[in-house]
């Protein structure tokens, strides 16, 4: 929801933002902080099944919270946490789909935040948080090929297939 760190959006805003360009879920993305510098290891943050806001979107978030949480650690290294249940979060109690809270690693741990701050990692965050989401629906290993007969490049999981035509034509999905 930002370029830039000079960005005054609330989480509301940010729950609304997700809702206005039709998501199907949410992934926040934070880095934790702790009074002990030896704390360490990412969890999920999820809402709970009583929360008086979006009970409904509970179980859903907890299954996209587990997944994105442990492709995640197993991307990084990272110690798993866990997911946890919290109601009290502005950002998971405005949401209308299935929401995740993703604490990366702990940035008062010298350790995780000089690796979170390393290129490499950040290339193995962002393909682990992927590698959730495609857990999350169902989807498995991607691959892209090229069909000889149409000139087309595909991306295929084991249940979807993509084409991906010229510049200015539509997507078109393919059920496999």
């Amino acid at each position: 929801t930002r370029e830039t760190h000079d960005v005054k959006i609330s989480n509301k805003e940010r729950a609304e933002f997700a809702t206005s360009k039709n998501a199907d879920i949410c992934v926040r993305i934070h880095a934790n902080g702790s009074d002990s510098s030896s704390t360490s290891g990412a969890l999920a943050l999820t809402p709970s099944s009583s929360n008086p806001y979006v009970a409904n979107l509970a179980n859903d978030s907890r299954k996209l919270s587990e997944s994105v949480l442990n492709a995640y650690c197993q991307a990084t290294g990272m110690a798993n946490q866990g997911v946890q249940a919290n109601d009290t979060m502005t950002g998971i109690n405005w949401s209308e789909v299935p929401v995740a809270i993703l604490e990366l690693g702990f940035m008062s741990n010298p350790t995780e935040d000089a690796a979170m701050q390393d290129a490499t990692m950040q290339n193995n965050m962002v393909q682990g948080i992927a590698n959730g989401i495609d857990a999350y629906f169902g989807w498995k290993r991607w691959k892209s090929w090229t069909c000889e007969r149409f000139r087309k490049s595909f991306w295929c999981s084991a249940t979807k297939c993509w084409i991906l035509p010229k510049r200015g034509y539509k997507k078109w999905q393919i059920l496999i």
